[in-house]
């Protein structure tokens, strides 16, 4: 029946019969590490496997999971253990795949979730690398989405500005900026904003406005 029949297992789960409750449990853990009915019975083994394992074997059980399991199989394992460098992981087999789309849905996902400062300029790193995608595709709305998300950094920044320079859209993304800098509360708040703006007015050709703000620049 598959996951259709979740509800059912937790039901069980409370029933009476402990053979029921154990096999229930059972069949949920499997659910949870991504092993279906459909998963082949190989894989299945190497997860199970995984789950009882010490660290160092689990690195060497991982490595054969994401070779063979299916996409499914490793959302289900990554999201159940939220390992940072599993999830890249995960993300560059699907990029491998062709499957670029479902790969920034999962990593826009996952960046929401969690993530050191670390973990989260990796994802951002990968983001920003699929927007060729989309720039081909035409999908310039996406592509400026992604763009905007990933400018966390310097460069992040630039190639930001520099699309909307070659869209036309600069100065209007730069009088939004500075609204929203009037509006800005804590020296924090304030700096972000204040950085984005002197890596625009650069690409915009306006090397005194960029040098204006980078003198008032606030200390996060």
């Amino acid at each position: 029946a598959g996951r259709a029949i979740e509800p059912a297992l937790r039901r069980a789960t409370e029933s009476k019969n402990r053979e029921a409750q154990l096999r229930a449990k059972s069949i949920l853990d499997d659910f949870r590490y991504g092993v279906f009915a459909d998963t082949p019975e190989d894989v299945a083994a190497i997860i199970r496997r995984y789950r009882r394992e010490e660290p160092k074997t689990r690195e060497v059980l991982w490595g054969q999971i994401l070779s063979h399991a299916s996409i499914e199989t490793l959302i289900a394992i990554t999201n159940n253990e939220p390992t940072a460098a599993q999830r890249q992981q995960v993300l560059e087999r699907l990029e491998r795949e062709g499957q670029v789309e479902e790969a920034v849905t999962l990593a826009e996902k996952w960046r929401g979730e969690y993530g050191s400062p670390e973990d989260l300029a990796k994802l951002d790193e990968f983001i920003r690398k699929q927007v060729p995608y989309f720039l081909a595709k035409r999908q310039f709305e996406k592509s400026e989405s992604l763009l905007e998300q990933s400018a966390t950094d310097s460069p992040g920044i630039r190639n930001w500005a520099a699309f909307l320079f070659l869209r036309g859209e600069l100065d209007e993304k730069i009088d939004e900026l500075n609204a929203q800098l009037v509006e800005a509360t804590g020296p924090a708040q304030r700096s972000e904003i204040q950085t984005k703006l002197i890596h625009m007015l650069r690409v915009k050709g306006d090397e005194a406005g960029a040098l204006a703000m980078a003198r008032q620049l606030d200390a996060p």
